[in-house]
């Protein structure tokens, strides 16, 4: 087949970029005619015609350039298959590598200081980014979407809805076991500079900001008591600030399978990562990772076997936790070597962890579902939460919830005043209802009947019905008083319409 692979630019190190110099070798291999066409190739591809791609213009217009001039040359020659791994105006395939830019916008806004929140996403590059994607995500210009990630396929279905999900794969990653088992861990710590008694936190990655390093810095930053304690930073970035002395910083590394080698543990917290490499590359060298429910990667861990998932990458005492328990097992630090797969590492568990482990993989799940969700705390689905026994209206009160109270009875007023951008703000103190209430998702989820992104599937298109039938309902007259959406949409249509007399109401009610 002749086939044509879109990407701007491309580096020698990069997860995006190892995936697509692996990809090209494998069509090459397999007797394929491949074209790459990008903006610029460091090194070369061996049996890939590579073709310039000239794209000038301004940072915010620069990849809009891109995806037309690419858009151009394609339509000048003939293609089997086009693959881009870029947001681009028309290709048979996309590969949602870097996931969506408007999610990573929405993840910077939580993570920011209350005063930069109101500016991000604001400029003419984020705008014209999210422009270009609404074409890429466009069904009309892209026949299949491939994803690394349950989450990235959630996040597709929750913002563009009219994309067919039966058009979206997950391919997940793949990872080279054999060259991240073969490397020599005494060698390594000789090369960094460690000796075999200390403990070596291992952190791999640019755009380190995004990927949470600044966190791990001040981590580390606080745990200068412990002189064994390292943090191996592999990253093509310029740090700014001061480095604390308990780290050490490679440069980028063409065989990172040395750090992760040299390391005891992965530690990586982005705010947001569409499935990081990193994840995959330390398991198979056997080393357990400590990561957040922001990075599709999280799918591969499963919580006490081979690692853990952070809900909030600032969380550092439970990263501490994490930390002392990898620290303390094993019989010495001198003797300590991390197995060489997940399902050696599950051996050395005590069966009677197995239930925890699994408790604690659905909790992390079920986290990432209410997070996308929120329609049993928004007045979607309850106008009232009634009390129990073991509630305190007059605590839940003092977190500003709205409580009222009539003929004997207590309950919490929909929608919830302690929900802020689907996140609950009082949720070690919520209401005992709340704690107990499990949706048709979560009880199916927790059953194996589905998957989590057939689950966030399943949320992202109900939103939808959700927010259309919002705006019915207001063309139809009603003003929005806090009740449960099933109450109105009965107190619109309990009151007749005459077709003859209001035909567009007429219309609007046979919509609803």
């Amino acid at each position: 087949m002749r086939l044509a692979l879109i990407r701007r630019q491309f580096s020698a190190t990069g997860g995006a970029e190892l995936y697509l110099q692996r990809l090209l070798k494998a069509l090459v291999a397999a007797g394929h005619e491949v074209h790459l066409f990008a903006e610029s190739w460091q090194g070369q591809a061996e049996g890939v015609k590579f073709h310039a791609v000239q794209a000038g213009g301004s940072r915010a217009d620069r990849a809009w350039h891109f995806a037309e001039a690419v858009k151009s040359l394609l339509e000048a020659e003939s293609f089997d298959r086009v693959l881009s791994l870029e947001r681009t105006l028309n290709q048979d395939v996309y590969r949602a590598g870097d996931g969506l830019h408007r999610v990573w916008l929405e993840r910077r806004r939580q993570f920011a200081p209350w005063w930069k929140r109101p500016l991000i996403g604001r400029g003419a590059f984020h705008r014209r980014m999210m422009e270009l994607e609404e074409q890429t995500f466009n069904p009309a210009n892209t026949q299949r979407l491939i994803v690394n990630s349950e989450m990235v396929r959630g996040e597709i279905a929750r913002h563009f809805p009219a994309f067919p999900l039966d058009r979206i794969h997950l391919v997940r990653n793949g990872v080279e076991v054999a060259r991240f088992q073969n490397a020599d861990r005494k060698a390594a710590r000789a090369r960094f500079g460690l000796s075999e008694e200390d403990f070596v936190l291992v952190f791999v990655g640019s755009g380190w900001e995004r990927k949470g390093l600044p966190w791990l810095l001040r981590y580390m930053e606080g745990q200068r008591h412990d002189p064994s304690l390292k943090l191996l930073v592999t990253t093509r970035d310029r740090i700014r600030g001061s480095v604390p002395s308990n780290v050490i910083l490679t440069g980028p590394l063409s065989d990172v399978e040395s750090a992760y080698a040299a390391g005891d543990l992965l530690t990586f917290l982005p705010i947001y990562e569409p499935c990081s490499n990193v994840v995959s590359e330390a398991l198979a060298s056997g080393l357990p990772a400590i990561t957040t429910a922001m990075n599709g990667a999280a799918e591969w861990i499963a919580p006490g076997v081979n690692g853990h998932v952070l809900d909030d990458p600032r969380d550092m005492a439970t990263l501490g936790m994490h930390q002392s328990l990898a620290d303390s097992s094993g019989p010495s630090r001198s003797h300590r070597r991390a197995d060489r797969s997940r399902n050696e590492r599950a051996k050395h568990h005590p069966r009677s962890r197995a239930g925890v482990m699994i408790s604690e993989a659905h909790a992390a799940a079920a986290s990432r579902l209410c997070l996308a969700c929120g329609m049993c705390c928004d007045g979607t689905m309850f106008q009232i939460v009634r009390m129990q026994p073991e509630d305190s209206p007059a605590k839940l009160t003092e977190l500003g919830l709205r409580m009222r109270h009539r003929g004997g009875e207590d309950w919490m007023e929909q929608p919830c005043a302690a929900l802020k951008r689907l996140c609950c703000t009082v949720y070690e103190s919520r209401p005992v209802r709340c704690r107990k209430f499990h949706c048709q998702q979560l009880t199916r989820l927790s059953a194996g009947e589905i998957s989590e992104g057939d689950a966030l599937a399943m949320i992202a298109s109900t939103r939808f019905q959700v927010e259309r039938v919002r705006e019915l309902l207001a063309q139809c007259g009603y003003r929005e008083d806090g009740a449960a959406l099933q109450e109105q949409f009965e107190r619109i249509t309990s009151t007749p319409v005459k077709v003859e007399l209001e035909p567009e109401l007429a219309e609007t009610r046979q919509q609803l």
